[in-house]
């Protein structure tokens, strides 16, 4: 005669019984650090220290013989009165600039073109520059602008970072 193992009665008690231990030695945890620190408490100092240090710390200033500070800066600048005129012979006069944004930089003048073309076609005012540089070599580059501030310049840059297009900028005195 064979018996057979009936596995349906059979359970896996493990995977509960290590969820409940953990949860009881967790537990457990919070309440032995509670009651420690409970239990620790009045060996601490009191809170009359902090105040002790402080009385310490006038006395020894008094026996350095250190005045008392008092700080009135506060005070005297409410009342206070700065002269701001410039004076003419030391004032430089302030330089003022035109801004332009370099879209491209091309040895041929018809590729210069084409994309200048295409800034006018976005509302934005493109010339194109003729550089030669010390090797005697002309090229051709596509300006935006002159623009007048820097909101301006931000405006433009946008519009071409749409139409994946890099810029520089240039700054030029006026």
């Amino acid at each position: 005669m064979s018996r057979k193992k009936n596995a349906s009665k059979r359970t896996n008690n493990s995977d509960t019984t290590s969820r409940i231990s953990w949860q009881i030695v967790f537990v457990s945890g919070l309440v032995i650090g509670a009651g420690l620190m409970y239990a620790t408490a009045p060996l601490l100092p009191p809170a009359t220290v902090i105040p002790k240090i402080a009385d310490t710390a006038a006395e020894l200033s008094a026996k350095d013989n250190l005045p008392n500070l008092e700080f009135t800066f506060y005070k005297d600048l409410k009342n206070a009165e700065i002269d701001v005129t410039e004076n003419p012979h030391t004032a430089t006069p302030k330089k003022e600039f035109s801004y332009l944004l370099q879209a491209g930089s091309f040895k041929y003048r018809e590729d210069a073109d084409k994309l200048r073309i295409e800034l006018l076609l976005l509302n934005l005012n493109a010339e194109v520059e003729a550089v030669t540089l010390s090797s005697g070599e002309a090229w051709h580059r596509v300006l935006v602008g002159p623009l007048a501030n820097r909101s301006n310049v931000a405006a433009a840059r946008a519009k071409l970072a749409e139409n994946k297009i890099d810029s520089l900028l240039l700054e030029r005195e006026i």
